[in-house]
């Protein structure tokens, strides 16, 4: 098992590693500080909001991304072109499809005077603008996993997320803007990100005329079954805060207050996360090649090696357990 370890130090996990661990820190301050500058009942909007934007992207990136990734691995520049361009022009189809059924509940749902959760009011409001924000660069993200360009892929989320951050600090010093104008901001902080990508021509706008019909089907084929395994384990996360937030007893304020120990969930997935990211285009590769020798070999490495990691991070997160909560809760006390 050492020996596994010190073969995959060598590689792109580390990269991997610090590109997940630099994020996870960066959305971890994002929530204390929001947390300190909404009210509980806004503050559990904003999680709901999150919790369905995540969602909504499982769909949308999970019939792409993985597929993309898959096929990159073994391409040249022309298919690299023609599958970054099918891939843009495929999340575009399914984007419009969600600008439709999305604005078309809200719209029926105003006019109908039901009464709903804030927070599912602002996802079907905001969630098309948002996805066609960050357009740009969750497509890009394919393309860096495949190139195993890690280092790029912290850069871009670090423009994203630290310059949130940024806005995060200024608001509560001195700007006291609201969850709408906070929504704002972070779709533009999106758009920003994902000009740059475009810019780059890592995102497949500039490669559209490259799509075409049959790599869509390729794409569509393989990442229909990708997507549903992407959406089961987002519900499995996520189900819990839906049916809190549609629960007419509970409702936003207690989303607010389970979304404090949840989040300590998520430095179980940081590892997994990163060691999962170089694992896939290695398998993709052997896969295409039919070496299923080697497919079994990298399985079993990074298998073995991140439950070796995982279980004493794991027992240090129960362990913990206290400490961290309470250190969340007073970082982050509710206005």
């Amino acid at each position: 098992m050492i020996q596994k370890l010190k073969k995959l130090k060598g590689e792109k996990n580390l990269s991997s590693l610090m590109a997940n661990l630099v994020t996870a820190v960066l959305g971890l301050i994002s929530f204390m500080l929001l947390t300190r500058q909404l009210s509980t009942e806004r503050f559990g909007d904003w999680v709901l909001f999150l919790a369905l934007t995540n969602f909504a992207d499982s769909i949308r990136y999970g019939l792409t991304r993985t597929s993309v990734v898959r096929l990159l691995t073994n391409a040249d520049k022309e298919q690299i072109k023609r599958l970054l361009g099918s891939s843009f022009r495929l999340s575009c189809i399914v984007l419009i499809i969600f600008w439709v059924i999305l604005w078309l509940t809200w719209g029926i749902w105003e006019h109908s005077g039901w009464q709903v959760i804030n927070g599912y009011k602002l996802f079907l409001i905001w969630y098309p603008v948002f996805g066609l924000a960050a357009l740009g660069w969750k497509n890009a993200y394919g393309l860096f996993q495949a190139e195993q360009n890690f280092n790029r892929m912290m850069l871009v989320r670090v423009s994203n997320i630290g310059l949130f951050v940024l806005f995060l600090i200024i608001n509560l010093l001195w700007l006291k803007l609201e969850i709408t104008s906070i929504i704002i901001v972070y779709i533009t902080t999106n758009l920003i990100s994902s000009m740059w990508c475009t810019f780059r021509k890592w995102d497949g706008l500039f490669y559209l005329n490259h799509a075409d019909k049959i790599t869509e089907r390729q794409l569509f084929h393989f990442g229909k079954y990708s997507m549903g395994s992407l959406i089961g384990s987002n519900l499995l996360k996520s189900a819990d805060t839906f049916i809190i937030g549609s629960s007419t007893l509970m409702g936003p304020e207690a989303i607010a207050m389970y979304a404090i120990p949840l989040k300590l969930t998520d430095l179980i997935g940081i590892p997994l996360k990163s060691f999962s990211m170089t694992a896939y285009p290695r398998l993709s590769k052997q896969f295409l090649k039919n070496n299923m020798e080697e497919v079994k070999h990298i399985f079993y490495s990074y298998t073995g090696a991140v439950t070796f990691i995982l279980s004493p991070f794991i027992l240090l997160c129960y362990l913990f357990a206290d400490p961290w909560f309470t250190f969340l809760v007073e970082m982050g006390t509710y206005r």
